[in-house]
């Protein structure tokens, strides 16, 4: 979905969270959490080349859970990104054997290709996740989530080269909010340390995709033996990517 807007999903947790708490009147209790995660997609498919397109997120989770009976619970979760790295690679040919790389806007670098600057990132803005919890039974620490998520990526590409006697001149500056969604799930511990208060760990995989290609472009490069060949740069962020997240935290029960 292009040109989401980060604020259409704000809304939405909004009107979530306080769906929850109406729901929560009437459950047995209720959570609110906070957990510091480390996450992880890797955009490319296929192959044991390293390194990969991929995103590494240090990110803040806010966790509300609702239990309206013993062994199950329902709930929302959002997950804010406060430090970003992005590393990414184009292939120049089918088995990765030649491809350019670089780090994006991380370190504020641009790869140097076919005589321009080259320059690629993506960034997580924002997600939410609906979830619904089982307890595995009534008083066990240990818990799943089967998820649904929805995240925004802003997606940039730029290239710039002056024209010369065997290439012509470029100027590509793309950039844009792409909605990503899918299903996934968590294994959680959550051991009581203190009335009311737990120690909450969790591994999450996540299935995200969308139907969309942002941008598909084609650029002209010299060979060593005089001709020249076009090399495709296509938007990494397709069908399916998989997340992965570690995260520890704090559940208050009220």
């Amino acid at each position: 979905m292009k040109n989401f807007s980060a604020f259409n999903l704000r809304i939405g947790v909004l009107f979530l969270f306080f769906s929850l708490i109406s729901i929560q009147a009437f459950s047995q209790f209720s959570y609110a959490g906070v957990r510091l995660s480390y996450y992880n997609v890797r955009f490319d498919k296929g192959g044991s080349f390293d390194p990969a397109t991929r995103m590494n997120d240090l990110a803040v989770n806010l966790d509300f859970i609702s239990r309206p009976v013993r062994n199950f619970g329902i709930g929302i979760s959002a997950r804010i990104p406060v430090i970003h790295g992005f590393k990414y690679v184009f292939a120049r040919n089918d088995n990765f054997a030649d491809f350019v790389e670089g780090s994006g806007k991380i370190e504020n670098q641009e790869t140097i290709f076919a005589e321009g600057d080259l320059g690629y990132f993506i960034k997580n803005t924002f997600s939410i996740t609906l979830l619904g919890r089982i307890y595995f039974t009534t008083e066990s620490p240990i818990y799943l989530d089967l998820r649904y998520t929805f995240e925004t990526y802003n997606e940039e590409f730029t290239y710039n080269r002056s024209a010369s006697s065997s290439l012509p001149q470029e100027n590509i500056d793309f950039s844009e909010n792409t909605l990503v969604r899918g299903v996934g799930f968590t294994f959680g511990y959550a051991p009581e340390i203190a009335d009311n208060f737990f120690f909450n760990y969790a591994f999450t995989v996540d299935f995200l995709g969308t139907d969309e290609i942002s941008f598909n472009y084609l650029i002209a490069e010299n060979e060593f033996n005089g001709t020249t060949s076009i090399r495709k740069f296509t938007s990494k962020i397709d069908d399916t990517q998989t997340a992965y997240e570690i995260s520890m935290g704090l559940l208050y029960r009220f």
